[in-house]
């Protein structure tokens, strides 16, 4: 069998004897072996059976959890099935963030991985600094870490007193108070310091007081305690109220208080006190009242408008004010100065003028009630003096009269001003000096000139000298001279040969010389050039330029004096001036030159929006007016030039055409707002729409617009694409219009439904298929399970969860229509308890709250908690047992008669003490613990006048107070876990013992401990304190995680609700086609297996729960098999798609192309293994008549599959998309179908400088093309629209005309070109020497004439020449060419070149400079600065700068040398020659007084004072 193999050789022998070798009875099969299963790691193996058929199951160690298949079974092959799972470690998430601390290692977050925890800077770590991950995914440590600040512990106590603050960190703060009848006497606090220590000084103690407590809620009294006096308080009273009394008692050792106590009375207020111009609101006198201010009109109120009635009777501060209205700053006056007393109202302002200026206006101004100032704004007026005298032969100017402002005062030509020439105008309105006077000046007589002579004998200011030259000569400076106030205006005149120069320069004229020199008419260019030349070359010979006999020897012009010249001007010009000039004996022309100017009209201006053509502007010419196209003519054509030098009649205007307002087209626009001629107006489309006829359209000269109205029509996106399994619905096609797409039954729509046609011409989105219609496999339920198998249409399946699990979702789902399930897929959420009710002063300790989890109620220090710590989530939704409670650890406050308790700290841990009176004596414990909420230690003892002794101790009790009834009773109490038998008073007899009998205490306890059903308990003992732990029987697992019982101190055992359910197996996931019947799934509880219709059983219709929680047999898919049907039948030309045939698979059946289903085209397999139907059959497609195009007609052949249809256009029509169609395998023929349209040829092109004109462009139609006024046409003016849908000529040109010659054109110009058309730019510029003023463009028009221009030629001038200092310049032209000559007065040398051009930048050429001539050189650095004067630098002197100048003379006969130096004889030096020089030194204090002499000082004698004098000696 499979599985199984032969334990030896698979043949026998029959040997010798009759015997078979081997045996046949010792040949068995014996199961297959796979051998040992590979180990997990981090996991373990569970079965050691390892034979076929074996299953081994696989787990993880602790903190880790697997992952893959659990178990794995022998094979036949020998071989474990399935893959190795793998142990994978629990991950914990980022570990808990510690306050005031940090993580300082993490080694992972995986099972076994350590945290390390440290404290901020100034905190103490507290527990474990380590947290491991566990393998409940959570960081957990014994002792959980913390930071918390360092703690300087708790304060020690002390007797009669207590401290508050339960804080003992750094910056905690403790307080010190003694127990009534006590004062404090030491620290009041304490404070943490960042040390760990506490701040004290002095520790405090608690001394008795005895007095009574003063009446302090009688009298509404308020205690204050003086610390640093004994038994002495202060009282006060409350806020509003006013101590009547002593304010200081102090206890006197009789208990009683020194002074009666003070008794606290409301405070009462006065009257409010009044303010000025206010008033007030009075409700109330008492304290805390307020009362309300107000001012009278005209005040505003400053400051808070209520006071209130203080608690020591007054009303509070400040009052308010009532102040005036504040008015602004006054303006400031110019040359003035504003006083202001005050802003206030009634408050003034004092105006003052500055010195030298007097107030006009009021001096004071008052702030009114308006807060506007009265009185008006003065202003000062200046000082003013008297007028000026006039003085004789003089005059005086000035700006004005005012204080500080001066008059000038100057002389006549000719006179000098004697007196003060600046007079100021004083503050007493005089001026501060008297008035001048003027003397009359006189030059000296002048010198002589050579070849000349002066007239004149007036040498007085003013008077002219004349200097003339003889015959022949010609004056070279100025011919007069006058006496100014320095002297003559210049320097003497020279004479010099006379000579002209060139005769002035006629426009469109010349010249001829017709005495002296023989020229010729028109030569005038060749002179003026062979002048220029000698010009030139001789201004390069430098070294004829230093004497005056170079002026005298320079080459003549040839028009020297007595030459006359004849003007005249060339043809259609007449001369204008005199025609004969003659050269004068002053070298002067004896007039100037004439001018030619031409005899015309003006130029006639353009019309507006016009044209002038003329040839000339001369006398009777004519000029003809023209408009431009879309202008019409206002007036005469034509004008004539008339001699009066004006043209006919008035200039004719031009006034444009307009067209009608164009119509706008329906879905569309117009653009354009002017409709005059040439105006273009734009059509264009709404969105989704396209202009059919032109788009622009012109204004033309008829005053129609070119062309027809164009239409918009929708834009079309063509026929629908085909949907196989489907059709599509929708008769229009264009924009905007939809299409909607719906598939055969049976079939689902995937993708969009509905498409529309867009403004682009394309369908929106994609076109849709259809799909068959099935339903998919439903996800799987996590944690529950689905019951149903088929997923077809209608078909329903059922979702459960598992226990503690709800559904969220529908129950029941179908499959639709659409091959969707009709509801979303449900899922299995976990009971959720939700949060459980918190407890006070405690918290929970734990953070999931679903099915199963537990929580724990944990009390903050302090408090106890009372109930089960512990609750579990049921799956009910509820939290099992009852929520807990911490209650404060406190018992409750002891009193004892005739005694008092120390201490007033009853917490938990706490003690406190029992002391009786004088004359009792304390019965019971003298100190007494808190050990739990509401439990002492011990009872209270009692204070007795009468002493029994100590009372007995009793084993296992305590004494517990004393009786309520009798003082001298004690009560005894048990000690925890202890019974008392007997009475448990004991009482103090008059004969001073206690009563008997005494009581006993017997241990406690609970019985037998409670049963719990499949459970066995351990632990014999039941006394007080035992516990009993309980373990479930096999099969049955504990409910809950507590299974421990605890004999409590009531007797009874906690908790008693232990129990033990039975062990439930839990179902396998994804078991499909199988069906359970049956509820119970706890241990050997058996369900029943069954199939569904279409599946076959194999194996055992039950499977039992185990103890182990599993299910034996074990269920799988396997024990449903699904029946077959076999493979279907194929019919004729087609075949079938599927490749499965079990219960519920589907037979697809497809026919070839060519050919159609008819029949089921789908078959079921059932469950009695039968396909539903029957085999259908594939007949032959063929399609219906070919649908008809519009403009065209079919070329057909037959209607069978794959067979084509052609199409041709009529005329005029061309043919848009495919040629042919063909019928395709559905019957149907292919898309899109062709289209005919009308064939059109594109708008003809615009041409520049022109337009086209053209009808509808269709074929046969034609365009027009013309050009603008001034162009002509270059090509075929007309074209026709071909059957190919394009012209049948290109599109011509427009070639500008030619243009004539320009005549009105500025004399002494040349233009830019030589060739000329309309449109050119024609540039205008000036010949060598003229420069361009006005308009330097002139532009050729359509009508072939030029633009006016009103631009000139002007020759270039320099201006007058440079001044040369001490030299004269000759020359009376100074334009483009003209030449100056410069001479040196007498003394003075030329540098240069003596003659200076005008340039075309109109400048000059460097001039020369006049330098000064000394007969004699300058020495030591002079310079010769004037004619034989030299000028010398500092430190030289003379007339040749040869004596040098020492300020400080040289003494002892040293001489001067040099500046400041001097050369001394022998035996000085020095810079003056004053020091002596001694060639020996001169010893002991000695000084060298004369050359080679010493003075010596006393006694020291000798010629260098080296011998010292004898006694009564004496040197004079």
């Amino acid at each position: 069998m499979e599985g199984f193999i032969l334990n030896t050789s698979a043949k026998i022998e029959c040997v010798r004897g009759g015997q078979w070798n081997p045996s046949p009875l010792a040949i068995q099969c014996i199961p297959v072996r796979c051998g040992e299963p590979a180990s997990i790691a981090n996991g373990y193996s569970i079965g050691t059976n390892y034979s076929f058929g074996a299953i081994v199951a696989y787990s993880c160690i602790r903190g880790y959890y697997i992952k893959g298949e659990k178990k794995r079974t022998c094979e036949a092959t020998g071989t474990w099935s399935g893959t190795m799972p793998t142990c994978h470690p629990v991950s914990c998430g980022e570990p808990l963030k510690l306050a005031n601390g940090m993580i300082k290692n993490i080694t992972g977050r995986f099972f076994g991985s350590e945290v390390t925890y440290q404290c901020d800077e100034g905190y103490q770590l507290i527990g474990s600094a380590r947290l491991f991950c566990q393998s409940n995914r959570q960081w957990y440590s014994e002792a959980p870490p913390s930071c918390v600040i360092l703690n300087c512990g708790e304060p020690p106590p002390f007797q009669h007193g207590f401290s508050k603050g339960k804080k003992f960190e750094v910056g905690a703060k403790v307080t010190f108070f003694c127990d009534e009848g006590y004062e404090l006497i030491g620290d009041v606090s304490w404070t943490c310091q960042k040390s760990g220590m506490w701040n004290k000084k002095q520790s405090p103690q608690c001394v008795p007081t005895k007095c009574p407590e003063p009446p302090l809620i009688e009298n509404q009294l308020v205690l204050k305690e003086m610390t640093d006096q004994v038994g002495v308080v202060q009282l006060s009273c409350r806020e509003g109220f006013i101590l009547y009394g002593a304010s200081i008692l102090k206890c006197l050792s009789s208990q009683q208080w020194n002074d009666s106590f003070p008794v606290c009375k409301m405070v009462l207020c006065r009257k409010p006190p009044h303010i000025p111009f206010g008033d007030h609101v009075v409700p109330s006198l008492h304290f805390g009242s307020t009362v309300s201010y107000t001012c009278m009109d005209g005040f505003l109120l400053k400051g808070m408008s209520t006071i209130i009635c203080q608690a020591n009777g007054t009303w509070s501060s400040p009052l308010p004010e009532c102040i005036p209205v504040e008015c602004p700053q006054p303006e400031e006056i110019r040359n003035g100065i504003v006083d202001v007393q005050g802003l206030t109202y009634l408050s003034t302002a004092l105006y003052n003028c500055k010195p030298g200026f007097e107030l006009i206006g009021n001096m004071t101004i008052l702030c009114g009630e308006d807060g506007r100032w009265l009185g008006g704004k003065p202003y000062c007026k200046p000082i003013e003096c008297s007028k000026p005298k006039d003085i004789k032969n003089g005059r005086y100017s000035y700006i004005d009269l005012h204080y500080k402002q001066t008059i000038t005062y100057s002389c006549d030509r000719g006179f000098q001003l004697e007196g003060q020439n600046v007079l100021t105008c004083l503050e007493t309105r005089e001026w501060d000096a008297g008035t001048p006077s003027c003397r009359a000046i006189n030059c000296d007589p002048p010198q002589p000139i050579e070849n000349g002579f002066v007239e004149g004998a007036d040498y007085s200011y003013g008077a002219m000298v004349i200097y003339s030259c003889i015959p022949g000569f010609q004056l070279s400076g100025l011919a007069m001279q006058i006496c100014e106030e320095s002297g003559w205006s210049s320097v003497s005149p020279v004479c010099l040969p006379t000579d002209c120069g060139l005769p002035p320069h006629i426009d469109f004229g010349g010249y001829v010389t017709i005495s002296s020199e023989e020229k010729h008419f028109g030569q005038e260019d060749i002179l003026e050039e062979s002048f220029l030349i000698a010009s030139q070359s001789h201004l390069s010979q430098k070294d004829t330029q230093h004497s005056s006999k170079a002026i005298n020897s320079l080459p003549l012009s040839g028009y020297l004096y007595g030459t006359t010249v004849l003007y005249s001007c060339y043809s259609g010009y007449e001369l204008l001036g005199n025609s004969m000039l003659a050269c004068q004996e002053d070298g002067m022309w004896n007039g100037s030159a004439p001018v030619c100017i031409s005899i015309q009209c003006e130029l006639p201006l353009f019309p507006e929006n016009g044209f002038v053509h003329f040839t000339e502007n001369t006398i009777g010419s004519t000029v003809k007016y023209t408009c431009k196209p879309g202008y019409k003519l206002i007036g005469s054509d034509t004008r004539h030039c008339m001699s009066s030098r004006q043209w006919s009649d008035s200039a004719p205007t031009c006034e444009i055409i307009s067209c009608a307002v164009p119509s706008r087209p329906i879905n569309g626009i117009v653009k354009g707002e002017s409709y005059t001629y040439g105006s273009v107006v734009q059509y264009d489309c709404d969105h989704g729409f396209q202009l059919s006829g032109l788009v622009k359209r012109t204004c033309q000269s008829d005053q129609k617009w070119d062309g027809n109205d164009p239409l918009c029509i929708p834009i079309s996106c063509g026929q629908a694409p085909y949907l196989e399994n489907g059709e599509v619905s929708g008769e229009e096609y264009t924009f905007q219009n939809y299409i909607e797409y719906s598939c055969k039954e049976g079939f689902l729509l995937e993708g969009d439904r509905k498409r529309v046609c867009l403004a682009d011409g394309n369908w929106n989105g994609s076109t849709p298929v259809c799909r068959l219609i099935q339903c998919s496999e439903p996800v799987k339920l996590v944690h529950g399970q689905i019951i149903g198998s088929e997923f077809g249409i209608g078909k329903r399946i059922k979702y459960f969860c598992d226990e503690g699990y709800i559904l969220r979702g529908a129950l029941l789902h179908t499959c639709q229509a659409n091959g969707t399930w009709d509801k979303e897929p449900p899922f299995c959420e976990p009971v959720n308890c939700g949060p459980p009710e918190d407890i006070s002063h405690g918290f929970l300790n734990g953070s999931l709250f679903s099915y199963g989890e537990y929580i724990e109620y944990v009390c903050f220090p302090g408090y106890e908690l009372e109930g089960n710590p512990v609750r579990q989530c049921q799956s009910n939704g509820l939290w099992s047992g009852k929520p807990s409670s911490c209650l404060p650890c406190e018992c409750p406050v002891p009193a004892i008669q005739n005694g008092i308790v120390i201490g007033n700290n009853f917490g938990c841990g706490k003690k406190i003490q029992f002391q009786c009176l004088e004359g009792f004596k304390l019965l019971g414990p003298s100190e007494i613990t808190c050990e739990a909420i509401g439990k002492w230690s011990s009872g209270l003892p009692h204070c007795g006048l009468i002493s029994c002794g100590s009372p007995p101790m009793i084993p296992n009790a305590f004494i517990n107070g004393g009786s309520s009834v009798d003082h001298n009773t004690i009560i005894y109490n048990c000690e925890m876990g202890y019974v008392m038998q007997g009475n448990s008073e004991l009482t103090c007899t008059e004969a001073g013992v206690w009563s008997r009998p005494y009581p006993n205490c017997t241990l406690l306890t609970c019985g037998p401990p409670p049963f719990v059903p499949h459970a066995v308990a351990f632990g014999d003992s039941q006394d007080y304190g035992s516990k009993v732990q309980y373990r479930c029987l096999e099969g049955y697992v504990m409910e809950a995680e507590m299974d421990i019982c605890t004999c409590q101190e009531d007797g009874h055992w906690f908790p008693n609700i232990i129990s033990c359910c039975p062990r439930k197996c839990p179902m396998p996931p994804n078991i499909t086609n199988i069906i359970i019947l049956g509820t119970e799934f706890t241990v050997n509880k058996s369900i029943t297996l069954s199939c569904p219709e279409g599946y076959l059983l194999t194996g055992t219709s039950t499977s039992t729960c185990q103890h182990n929680g599993t299910w034996v047999p074990l269920l799988s898919n396997e024990i449903c098999t699904p029946v077959s049907c076999g493979k279907p039948e194929a019919p004729e030309h087609g075949t079938v798609l599927s490749s499965q045939y079990s219960y519920k698979d589907a037979a697809l059946y497809k026919c070839n192309l060519g050919y159609e289903l008819e029949g089921d085209a789908e078959r079921i397999c059932q469950g009695d293994k039968l396909w539903s139907g029957v085999t259908p059959v594939c007949k032959s497609i063929r399609c219906e008549a070919p649908p008809a195009v519009t403009n065209a007609f079919p070329i057909t052949r037959e209607n069978m599959y794959r067979s084509n249809i052609s199409f041709v256009c009529n005329f005029g029509y061309h043919l848009v998309g495919p040629e042919n169609i063909t019928c395709l395998a559905n019957g149907s023929w292919s898309q899109p179908l062709p289209t005919c349209e009308e064939t059109r040829c594109e708008d003809p092109e615009l041409i520049e400088n022109g337009n086209a004109v053209s009808e509808n462009n269709t074929v046969g139609s034609r365009a027009a093309y013309y050009c603008n006024r001034g162009y002509s046409l270059e090509g075929e003016p007309i074209a026709e629209c071909t059957e190919a849908g394009t012209w049948s000529h290109a599109t011509p040109l427009c070639k500008p005309n030619p243009c004539p010659v320009p005549i009105i054109i500025p004399e002494n110009a040349i233009l830019s070109e030589t060739t000329f058309y309309v449109g050119q730019k024609v540039f205008i510029k000036c010949r060598e020497g003229y420069q361009l003023q006005g308009q330097s463009v002139i532009t050729c028009n359509p009508d072939e004439a030029w633009t006016p221009t009103k631009a000139k030629c002007e020759r270039i001038s320099c201006g007058p020449p440079a001044h040369v200092e001490n030299a004269l310049v000759r020359g009376t032209f100074y334009q483009y060419g003209d030449v100056v000559t410069y001479s040196c007065y007498s003394g003075y040398m030329l540098e240069g070149s003596l003659r200076s051009v005008c340039l075309e930048n109109r400048t000059w050429t460097i001039p020369p400079a006049c330098k000064a001539v000394c007969r004699f050189p300058c020495q030591n650095g002079g310079v010769c600065e004037r004619p034989n004067a030299c000028s010398c630098l500092e430190g030289w002197m003379g007339r040749l700068c040869e004596e040098p100048i020492c300020i400080l003379h040289c003494l002892n006969g040293g001489r001067c040398v040099a500046p400041y130096q001097c050369d001394c004889p022998t035996g000085w030096t020095g810079s003056r020659c004053h020091q002596a020089v001694c060639h020996s030194p001169c010893l002991n204090g000695g000084k060298c007084i004369r050359p080679n002499r010493c003075h010596c000082t006393s006694p020291w004698t000798g010629h260098d004072c080296s011998r010292k004098r004898k006694p009564g000696f004496h040197h004079f």
